[in-house]
């Protein structure tokens, strides 16, 4: 039976990598990611989402166990070819399914593309024009708003924000030319660091089309971790689009915290990208902020720090890999990859201004 099984992955996960190697991005567009992928979704919704707990988790302690017992462990009277054959078996038919059930949106148009607007490298002087403007903007909204972000912890601790972010991301999709999921599901995956050991805050599984945030996460950075995971589940491939999409969608909550948590999250990102090319320009502004914001910044390092990396550079060096193999040429440099979307997007919707200035 699971020999069966094994062969029928095999060869429609073959199936599916070979198309990919030949459909277009055009094509993906219009007849996967805007059809197939959206009757996928939906169906995952439906079973996954009335259940209470992480099918992802489950799914990938069966795969380990039964990797190990039979893929991993020669049976009796079985031939080291015959291992290596189960293992390129299943690894083909997952690798194949992958793409079925979400992958192929890697190749779909970009949403610079769906958007209308060009992107380019920034120069130092742009990544400072955009830095400054979000330092500014960030200052002002913590100034005015401080007392309402520290009354809405609650809104963070007691799960609130994840039907509220899942609100955001579906009243921002179809104005960045997305469609909408309002019925995708989301978890904070627990033990606490289970996900943050492995250098990772949050993750979308399309097996299951859940997206999951580690519960260990600062309560300032769940938001905004969790917007990025949303925008994963409305079929968007690239990290530096998914962060992009969950920054525009964050920036116009009402809710001060959410605003916060994102504008936060992107500074922090500014912040990190301007202290590798101008370390003197980067202690300025970062000597700008009020005290209470860096207090808040040096919280979140302190709470990561429980949850040290198990080997990062092996992490990074696998999801890199496989970001490349997907299309994603800039690999794991595709998370800075906002910036550049961010700056350029503000300079062709003037409208968004207001957004980021609105208090």
């Amino acid at each position: 039976m699971l020999k069966k099984i094994g062969n029928t992955l095999a060869y429609t996960g073959l199936l599916f990598i070979i198309l990919r190697l030949f459909l277009s991005q055009s094509f993906i567009e219009q007849y996967y990611s805007n059809g197939v992928f959206l009757k996928i979704a939906s169906i995952q919704d439906f079973i996954f989402g009335i259940l209470p707990f992480s099918v992802a988790i489950l799914i990938i302690f069966i795969i380990g166990v039964f990797g190990v017992r039979k893929l991993f462990v020669q049976e009796h009277g079985g031939s080291f070819r015959d291992w290596v054959f189960r293992i390129f078996k299943w690894t083909i038919g997952l690798a194949g399914w992958f793409l079925f059930v979400w992958g192929f949106n890697y190749n779909r148009l970009s949403i610079e593309e769906l958007n209308g607007f060009k992107t380019a490298p920034l120069s130092r002087v742009e990544l400072l024009e955009e830095t400054e403007m979000v330092t500014s903007n960030l200052i002002r909204f913590y100034e005015k708003n401080e007392e309402q972000i520290k009354s809405q912890y609650d809104f963070i601790e007691v799960d609130s924000f994840i039907p509220y972010c899942k609100q955001l991301i579906n009243e921002i999709a179809p104005s960045l030319h997305l469609n909408p999921r309002k019925n995708i599901t989301a978890r904070q995956l627990k033990p606490k660091g289970l996900l943050l050991k492995f250098s990772t805050a949050g993750i979308y599984f399309p097996y299951t089309g859940e997206c999951n945030i580690d519960y260990g996460l600062h309560p300032l950075q769940k938001p905004y971790v969790l917007l990025h995971e949303y925008s994963h589940g409305l079929g968007i491939g690239e990290e530096g689009a998914c962060t992009f999409v969950g920054l525009i969608a964050g920036i116009r909550s009402n809710k001060a915290i959410i605003k916060y948590s994102v504008l936060l999250g992107y500074w922090k990102k500014l912040y990190r990208q301007i202290n590798k090319v101008d370390k003197e320009k980067a202690s300025q502004f970062r000597k700008l902020l009020p005290i209470s914001v860096l207090n808040d910044i040096e919280s979140i390092r302190k709470n990561s720090s429980q949850y040290p990396d198990i080997f990062p550079k092996i992490r990074n060096s696998i999801y890199g890999t496989f970001l490349k193999s997907q299309g994603i040429i800039e690999g794991l440099a595709s998370y800075n990859r906002v910036v550049t979307l961010h700056y350029h997007y503000r300079k062709a919707h003037p409208a968004h201004e207001k957004w980021l200035i609105h208090n």
